[in-house]
């Protein structure tokens, strides 16, 4: 799987090549048909490596894909749940395996639709599940497509906790790292705002508002804060939620002032609408993009000595929110919002609780109830 540049337009789509380097037409088509469907471009770039596996794996086994099977779908789904996790030899987590087999199920959902398998599959590798109505179901007669039993993997563990940044070493590490300007502004925004990489990617200067009071810009709310919107960018990142504003503290001010002075250095007056753009490694001016938001996390990750990823940030913020964590504690719906969540049960993930957090809570009642009964 790789991008590909359209004469026509300039723009960058994803496209699946086979052993050959010819490009394999039905793959490329359906990735064409989820950035149509307006999915991101890392559920894209996700869905595609997991369906390269899969062909590839068809083609070196013999098996023809156009002629998926059951029996043939179960043995991918034993090669990737029996699969190491990246250089730990132990199988890959069930929610793993379930991702996995849904981004084949997913393909091979649109080839049906699309006519260009040779045998229907719904029944036998997807099913109807009607949904009840009710106040946690949905409307009467509502049905969505889930893959049949056997293409699942029950979940027989414990919840994997959320990767987040633990240690307050890590965490001051983190943000006294020596980095370019915008770099450390991109860090810094990350870090105190929860935004999502494609968020902050998907950012116009015309949506910080980082003065004390910006009613000049016909914006009522107070203090330095940013805009999350849907915009025409130009680096394919996108909005995930719906409009919300999320303030920011003095850092991430002062370092976009620092960022703004290196980007005139750099560039000059520019035109390019976004916030982010790069400087430093070619394509000077144009709009960052995810490769380059990887690429400065893996460097990080060796600066620092510890594995950090962009959207363990947005992990650790909702934490130390939720937690109190060198900041006021917020309650769950506070904190819903300012993530962008449709719903609190997406934002209940992130109240993990430790060991020692429960102790801690077991301890605080018993004293609590003892000075009640010295009374």
């Amino acid at each position: 799987m790789s991008n590909a540049v359209l004469p026509s337009s300039g723009a960058v789509v994803a496209v699946m090549e086979c052993f050959d380097g010819s490009l394999h037409d039905e793959a490329t088509n359906w990735l064409g048909f989820l950035a149509g469907a307006g999915k991101s471009p890392n559920t894209i770039r996700a869905y595609g490596l997991r369906l390269a596996s899969y062909l590839t794996w068809s083609a070196a086994s013999g098996r023809n894909w156009r002629k998926a099977g059951l029996s043939g779908l179960v043995e991918w789904k034993t090669v990737v749940l029996g699969q190491a996790s990246g250089s730990e030899p132990r199988p890959r987590k069930t929610g793993t395996v379930n991702a996995w087999m849904t981004a084949v199920v997913e393909f091979y959902k649109w080839a049906e639709a699309s006519g260009v398998i040779e045998q229907p599959i719904s029944g036998l590798v997807y099913e109807p599940r009607y949904i009840a109505a009710g106040l946690y179901g949905g409307e009467h007669g509502r049905v969505r497509q889930v893959r049949v039993p056997e293409l699942q993997v029950r979940r027989v563990e414990d919840p994997e906790a959320l990767e987040w940044i633990e240690s307050p070493t890590d965490r001051t590490a983190l943000l006294e790292l020596a980095l370019p300007a915008r770099d450390r502004f991109l860090v810094d925004l990350l870090f105190f705002t929860g935004l999502r990489v494609g968020e902050a990617l998907a950012l116009f200067r015309q949506d910080l508002h980082l003065l004390a009071d910006s009613s000049a810009l016909g914006c009522q709310v107070r203090g330095p804060h940013v805009h999350v919107r849907s915009n025409q960018v130009l680096n394919g990142a996108r909005a995930k939620s719906g409009p919300r504003w999320v303030p920011v503290p003095d850092r991430v001010v002062f370092s976009y002032e620092d960022y703004l002075l290196e980007r005139h250095e750099f560039v000059g007056i520019d035109g390019s609408p976004h916030v982010l753009i790069n400087l430093y490694r070619g394509n000077s001016g144009t709009a960052m993009t995810y490769a380059g938001v990887r690429d400065l996390f893996g460097r990080i990750s060796t600066a620092i000595a510890t594995r950090v990823r962009p959207h363990m940030l947005r992990h650790t913020r909702a934490t130390m929110w939720l937690r109190g964590i060198d900041t006021p504690r917020l309650d769950l719906d506070t904190v819903r919002v300012l993530l962008g969540h449709a719903s609190l049960e997406a934002t209940s993930i992130y109240a993990h609780s430790r060991v020692e957090d429960l102790r801690a809570a077991v301890g605080n009642a018993t004293l609590k109830g003892a000075a009640g009964q010295s009374r």
